[in-house]
């Protein structure tokens, strides 16, 4: 068990990545904080991993907001008496060309993006500091933290941010025993992020077009992300920080790549 009496707090839970996250974490012995915005979404996920024999609470809240950050920690304080691991893993995007893209398209996504990594970051690493604990941060990337993808200048920026924010973080917090890392994902196709109403994504061609321009001849699923995330929130990483782990199947290494639909 890998993270055998661990404790992580898992922003943007509710669904994705992030509740994969989640549930693979719990596999491995974990006990989970998980929030998202929306409350049903951060209780099915507690739903799920109590299915799965783990234990988990959830939290509903805006954590681009200090003072719920505040509180969520403060329920991970109350109910597991500490924590080990945060995934910042909340994250946004939305399609808009750089000519079209207005102040509040730019604005949200840094937001959810970058401010709410720094405010959960830096309150769990003081939390560590202060304690003399030794914390592990993972925090969600994406191939566009190193490749440029056109009408996502906004995410594309707040993702290179995510880079250099978690280098910078390793830097400063390595001497106190606080590990930052970052995980890349490429393409994975979800139906996650869709407007209401919206007609649901072909998953099944998605996965057909991704496999015949991924080297390794698939697309990514949710659970390859969970399982890079599972390796640098481990003691088998713990020689690790600073480091942004790509996993899109080689694409971005590919000179046939194109940008994602």
């Amino acid at each position: 068990m890998r993270l055998e009496n661990k404790i992580a707090v898992i922003t943007g839970a509710g669904s994705g990545i992030g509740r994969a996250i989640a549930q693979r974490f719990v596999e491995e012995g974990a006990r989970i904080v998980v929030n998202d915005l929306l409350p049903e979404r951060a209780d099915e996920t507690v739903d799920l991993i109590t299915k799965q024999g783990g234990e988990a609470v959830a939290t509903a809240g805006d954590v681009t907001e200090r003072s719920y950050v505040e509180q969520m920690f403060a329920q991970a304080l109350e109910r597991f008496g500490g924590y080990d691991i945060l995934v910042n893993n909340a994250g946004i995007t939305g399609r808009a060309p750089l000519l079209e893209m207005t102040d509040e398209n730019w604005d949200r996504v840094m937001r959810v993006n970058l401010r709410s990594m720094f405010i959960c970051t830096q309150e769990a690493a003081r939390y560590w500091v202060k304690e003399e604990r030794r914390g592990n941060i993972v925090n969600l990337g994406s191939v566009a933290s190193i490749r440029g993808i056109v009408g996502l200048a906004h995410y594309v920026a707040s993702k290179g941010g995510v880079k250099q924010f978690t280098e910078a973080s390793a830097m400063e917090l390595a001497p106190h025993k606080i590990n930052v890392n970052a995980v890349g994902p490429g393409s994975i196709p979800t139906n996650i992020g869709q407007s209401s109403g919206a007609a649901p994504i072909d998953l099944a061609a998605q996965h057909k077009r991704l496999a015949s321009i991924i080297p390794v001849g698939r697309a990514g699923e949710t659970r390859d992300i969970a399982n890079g995330a599972l390796f640098l929130a481990s003691e088998e990483a713990e020689y690790v920080t600073g480091h942004l782990l790509v996993m899109d199947g080689g694409r971005s290494i590919s000179i046939s790549s194109v940008a994602p639909s």
